[in-house]
């Protein structure tokens, strides 16, 4: 895999992500759900995480011929 192919890779992992994220705001939403808010805000929060995770990833990747 080159450093392309791997950046592409993170990428769509992030794009997938924030579109998980922006399905689980939507349930708020619902009344039902609402009531339960906390619970799904850490699982954004936790998106958010993965999601800085990947991004750092592919900052770091494309470094490493930059040099």
């Amino acid at each position: 895999m080159d450093k392309h192919e791997a950046i592409d890779k993170y990428e769509q992992r992030v794009n997938g992500l924030e579109i998980q994220r922006k399905i689980i705001l939507l349930t708020l939403e619902d009344r039902d759900v609402f009531k339960h808010k906390e619970l799904v805000l850490k699982k954004v929060a936790d998106i958010d995480d993965r999601i800085a995770l990947y991004i750092d990833v592919i900052e770091t990747i494309n470094s490493l011929n930059s040099k």
